[in-house]
C-alpha cells in the first residue's frame, strides 16, 4: 500500500521502492509517518541514523558526571568540602 502510493518509485533517486521508511524514528507506524524507499537509500538512512544513536550512547556512558557549580566555585576558592560531603574529585 506505502509503496503504490507513489507508483512504486522513491523520489529521492528513482529507483523502485522495494522498502517502507520511517519518516521520523521511532514507534509511529501510521501511513503518515511511512513511505516508500529504495533499498539503497533506506539502508544508507538507517545506517546513519543507527550511527549517531550510538555515538550519542557511547558520549552518555564515557563522560564522568559533572560536579555541582557550588562545588566548583568552593574548589576555586580554596575551601574544602563540608564533612560528609563528596569531593568533585570523587
Amino acid at each position: 500500500m506505502i509503496v503504490k502510493r507513489l507508483d512504486g518509485s522513491f523520489r529521492r533517486c528513482g529507483k523502485p521502492a522495494t522498502d517502507v521508511d520511517h519518516i521520523r524514528r521511532g514507534d509511529d507506524h501510521t501511513l503518515k509517518n511511512l513511505r516508500p524507499a529504495c533499498t539503497e537509500c533506506h539502508n544508507r538512512k538507517s545506517g546513519q541514523e543507527g550511527a549517531a544513536a550510538r555515538y550519542r550512547h557511547r558520549a552518555r556512558a564515557t563522560l564522568p558526571p559533572e560536579p555541582h557549580p557550588a562545588e566548583l566555585w568552593r574548589l576555586q576558592q580554596g575551601e574544602s568540602a563540608p564533612r560528609g560531603a563528596r569531593s568533585a574529585m570523587d
